[in-house]
């Protein structure tokens, strides 16, 4: 395996967080990972990205490049076909044993980001990651894994559970609910509880 080449990547949108808090098998012999998938808008420039990935390919095939190597870097529509959410957009999905660091500014510092709702599918953020080469019997290609996630701003949340504004709207008539009965004065009165 070739030396990892480590870069910080533009800001994107984060998907399939989930599988960032908790790691899922990718194949049946596999140990599982801790993944996510990052998508660039149209326009970003991924120019430093796509010399590293090309680099790390050239570091471990030199000019021969395998005839079905793994590439990282792709459209959303090759990716994810019939998927609207990645349409237009350059994407790459990664993989790693270990759990990124995850992290949020606040006042100026870094805070790591304990809370999974605060890191979900759809919001913004800015990864650093390791890209290496991989030359393996039946397994060849370049690899990305994320070493980091900065979370920059919300954004619209794209899988999983919607609030409960999303799904409703947050103006309406208020909810109507029976009122209570009132105790009725010449009601029996219930019988004492002969174990107090």
């Amino acid at each position: 395996m070739s030396k990892s080449i480590q870069i910080r990547l533009p800001e994107c949108t984060q998907n399939y967080a989930e599988s960032l808090w908790k790691a899922k098998r990718i194949s049946a012999e596999g140990d599982p990972k801790h993944s996510c998938v990052l998508a660039f808008d149209a326009g970003t420039d991924l120019s430093e990205l796509e010399a590293a990935l090309k680099q790390a390919a050239v570091d471990t095939f030199g000019a021969n490049w395998p005839e079905k190597g793994k590439w990282p870097l792709r459209k959303g529509e090759e990716m994810f076909p019939g998927k609207p959410d990645f349409a237009g957009k350059m994407c790459i999905s990664s993989a790693t044993g270990e759990q990124p660091t995850m992290v949020m500014r606040q006042n100026g510092k870094l805070v790591e980001i304990i809370d999974q709702s605060k890191l979900y599918s759809g919001c913004r953020v800015q990864a650093y990651v390791g890209i290496v080469g991989y030359n393996k019997q039946v397994n060849k290609g370049v690899g990305v894994y994320v070493n980091g996630i900065l979370k920059i701003a919300d954004g619209e949340h794209l899988e999983g559970k919607k609030t409960a504004e999303a799904m409703f709207g947050e103006e309406g008539a208020d909810t109507v609910e029976a009122e209570a009965p009132t105790p009725d004065a010449d009601a029996t009165p219930a019988a004492a509880n002969p174990w107090d």
